[in-house]
């Protein structure tokens, strides 16, 4: 992970494909994981402060108890994801695809959520 968080993102020549993968607990902080697929991901209790999520797709994973303090998932595709007890003060979700999420107690202050897409979230 920390290979692939480092990266330099320009010589990509496909999506990363992490899907299902187990990263509880994992210390991902500041990692650059725009683009990602992340879905059914199981990051419960992960710290991605200051982390690139950006267009990252992460539908169905598991936040749950996250620290997303400063973590940049503007156009994130999150729609299903557990973020249940999240922690993400200045978080960017800025066109952010939040349907049908679980948003249960998350700390999103000074979060910004412009065009963010929250049908059925809870």
């Amino acid at each position: 992970m920390t290979v692939i968080g480092r990266r330099d993102t320009t010589h990509d020549m496909r999506v990363i494909d992490l899907v299902k993968v187990n990263l509880t607990g994992a210390n991902l902080h500041r990692a650059n994981l725009a683009g990602v697929n992340l879905a059914q991901a199981q990051l419960t209790g992960a710290l991605l402060a200051y982390a690139n999520l950006a267009g990252a797709y992460l539908g169905r994973a598991d936040l749950t108890n996250a620290d997303l303090s400063a973590t940049s998932l503007h156009s994130a595709n999150l729609v299903g994801a557990k973020l249940s007890g999240a922690f993400g003060p200045g978080t960017d979700l800025t066109e952010a695809h939040l349907q049908k999420a679980d948003l249960t107690n998350v700390g999103l202050t000074t979060a910004v959520l412009a065009g963010a897409h929250l049908r059925g979230a809870n």
